[in-house]
């Protein structure tokens, strides 16, 4: 492994010590009544380039951060390969028939409590089967629902309230904001391209 050279930090040490000198030399001064703005100045300068220098001859040594790695989130986990087929399976027969994302208020330890999963499991089975977080894995569901009332001929007379209602959303920024972003459209450009 190659060896850091840290002899830096001793100019750190060197550049601390030398600020808190010149702030004490200024703070007797001013028990003497002589004036320590300039002293004040200076060492305010000296604070800026001091900084400046840090960052500088940190970024020329970046080996020193090298190493530092997040470990993967789920990196303890006992979960095993086949216990995620499963809990997965478990999890996309529940939504398609009981349809829990149409509660507003649905989290992911109330369904993890509906599936007898815990909720770090669940979380983990979602992220790393899915590739998306609860969230974005349960707002799919709700706007797959609001485009299927959108272009639903027999509710042609619902206003955009209902439908983010009726899909799971439970505020108009939220819902505008999530359908835009999978369909490119806003609920009310989707309807009008759909006929409705």
């Amino acid at each position: 492994m190659e060896e850091k050279n840290l002899s830096w930090m001793n100019f750190i040490l060197f550049g601390y010590i030398t600020i808190w000198f010149i702030e004490l030399v200024g703070r007797f001064l001013s028990f003497l009544n002589i004036s320590h703005m300039l002293l004040s100045t200076i060492t305010l300068a000296m604070v800026m380039v001091f900084a400046n220098l840090i960052v500088f001859k940190g970024l020329r040594q970046p080996e020193i951060f090298a190493g530092i790695e997040e470990k993967p989130k789920y990196q303890g986990s006992p979960l095993t390969k086949q216990e995620k087929e499963e809990y997965l399976q478990r999890l996309q027969a529940y939504m398609e028939s009981e349809r829990p994302y149409l509660s507003p208020s649905l989290t992911i330890d109330i369904l993890a409590k509906r599936l007898s999963i815990s909720s770090r499991y669940l979380s983990q089975v979602i992220n790393e089967s899915l590739g998306v977080n609860f969230f974005d894995y349960v707002n799919d569901f709700r706007v797959s629902e609001a485009k299927r009332i959108l272009t639903d001929a027999s509710s042609n007379q619902r206003n955009i309230l209902d439908v983010l209602f009726d899909s799971g959303f439970n505020t108009k920024s939220a819902f505008n904001s999530v359908f835009k972003q999978h369909t490119g459209m806003t609920p009310s450009e989707y309807k009008s391209s759909h006929g409705n």
